[in-house]
């Protein structure tokens, strides 16, 4: 079912956009990064080289995986997954910390998420559309805040345990991320290279 909402985007409707359905993902960060995925691609390979890249830069991208490189990884992450009838415009939050957009292939027509804490949304979220050339753009808010939090707060094990345990407390729920997904083709573009080849 389509639903409409207003968000911190630009276009039609006068501010409302088409949102086919909506996900908030939980994810342990591995190692400070999270990965998102095509299941039915070569999951190794494609995890493998956009890990590669958010090493480099924070955030990468391969064929058909995404990851990105977070500040914490001794809480966890909220990640809101939009996706979207169409383009949902530009964004235009002074709270984004972080945007970057490219393309993903996704012949099996689901997105998995391998450090999400729920079992459903690690074997994969169903895009609307199918299989197809989806436009993906990442958003990070509070990336700046959480950075001086973090050197704010005293997490040294030789305080009490409870102390510990209220600092990491303190950190939850700041570093956040948003997804949004929109089909820019149903013919994916993989099958036309792989005619050529």
């Amino acid at each position: 079912m389509v639903g409409y909402r207003r968000d911190d985007v630009t276009g039609t409707r006068g501010g409302f956009m088409a949102v086919a359905a909506s996900h908030a993902v939980a994810v342990r960060p591995a190692a400070r990064m999270f990965s998102v995925v095509d299941p039915s691609c070569d999951y190794l390979e494609s995890i493998g080289a956009a890990d590669q890249g958010a090493m480099r830069g924070g955030v990468g991208w391969s064929r058909s995986a995404l990851s990105v490189a977070t500040f914490l990884d001794i809480v966890p992450i909220v990640v809101t997954v939009d996706l979207w009838t169409e383009s949902p415009g530009a964004t235009g939050s002074p709270e984004e910390d972080l945007l970057n957009e490219s393309t993903l292939e996704v012949p099996g027509g689901t997105l998995a998420f391998p450090e999400a804490i729920e079992e459903p949304h690690r074997l994969g979220i169903d895009l609307p559309g199918g299989g197809g050339t989806y436009a993906v753009r990442l958003v990070g808010r509070n990336l700046h805040r959480i950075k001086r939090l973090f050197e704010e707060t005293d997490l040294r094990f030789s305080q009490p345990e409870s102390r510990r345990e209220a600092a990491v407390n303190s950190l939850r729920g700041v570093e956040s991320y948003q997804i949004q997904i929109w089909q820019v083709s149903g013919e994916p573009r993989w099958g036309a290279e792989d005619e050529e080849d």
